[in-house]
């Protein structure tokens, strides 16, 4: 696998192969960032905290954006689901909020990846299927949901290769809603096993992956989720820093996220408030 790969302008457009995009709202002066909120069908503590998110960004419209790191849904694989339960009521509450003027940028996850042009017009929001590179303020950030990161995961790396493809997309879109649901409770009952706390690096970001992210030069902040283990800290944590490594928690644990404004980075709770840094991690 190519870690980067050069656009015909020079400018590198992909890493992990993983494509890029650039935010079109870097002039918003506060930025909400979250990750991970895996809301059921059932809704329940999860879509509670992301309403109070959204409530608060309306207050500030036209001067807050935010952006959702990937894995919103529990499991998406048929956009039946956009029209039952909770997940119903997610989509109305992002509509609602995009348009009382917020700017909402949400990346695809593993398991959220067929998202498509339907949740967009439902939703209003921009729908990302790569990762973001943003500003905050004087840092020049990129956004990931972070699965590209985990090299050691070889099986779901070669898997997503071909999952990712255009025919299977197509075939998404064609699906009796019946049987879409049902690949889909069938993924989310696979998820739940128990998890091998001696496995868990497999499913961990890498030092090789973070080096080439940072060999961007106009990169100085890497913000991604899917580990669900929060951090925070200088990259590489020995020797010279050529940059800050942010790690997202698992909103639907608690409802903590980050938040950037005029004062910096701040890690937050459902209602707003600061909270202590997370502990800076090793990456091997």
């Amino acid at each position: 696998m190519d870690l980067l790969t050069d656009s015909m302008t020079g400018c590198r457009d992909e890493v992990l192969g993983t494509r890029l995009e650039s935010a079109t709202d870097d002039d918003r002066s506060v930025t909400v960032l979250l990750s991970d909120l895996h809301v059921p069908r059932t809704g329940g503590a999860a879509l509670d905290d992301l309403r109070t998110v959204l409530a608060r960004a309306r207050v500030a419209a036209e001067d807050t954006r935010v952006v959702i790191a990937g894995d919103l849904f529990e499991v998406y694989t048929h956009k039946a689901q956009l029209r039952m339960g909770a997940w119903a009521q997610l989509v109305e509450e992002l509509a609602r909020t995009s348009a009382a003027g917020v700017s909402i940028t949400v990346l695809v996850g593993n398991r959220d990846f067929l998202l498509g042009p339907r949740f967009v017009a439902r939703t209003g929001v921009r729908l990302c299927h790569g990762g973001l590179r943003l500003r905050l303020g004087e840092r020049r950030v990129l956004c990931l949901h972070g699965d590209e990161l985990c090299l050691r995961d070889e099986g779901y790396q070669r898997a997503k290769a071909w999952l990712r493809t255009g025919w299977i997309r197509a075939l998404g879109g064609v699906l009796p809603a019946k049987v879409g649901i049902k690949i889909g409770e069938r993924i989310r009952a696979n998820s739940h096993g128990t998890f091998d706390p001696a496995r868990a690096a497999r499913y961990d970001a890498t030092a090789a992956a973070l080096d080439a992210v940072f060999s961007f030069p106009d990169l100085d902040t890497l913000v991604f989720g899917h580990v669900h283990r929060e951090s925070r800290g200088p990259w590489p944590a020995v020797g010279p820093p050529r940059g800050e490594v942010v790690v997202l928690p698992a909103f639907d644990e608690a409802g903590v996220h980050l938040r950037a404004d005029g004062s910096g980075l701040t890690f937050v709770d459902r209602d707003g408030c600061p909270l202590p840094d997370p502990s800076p991690r090793q990456f091997t």
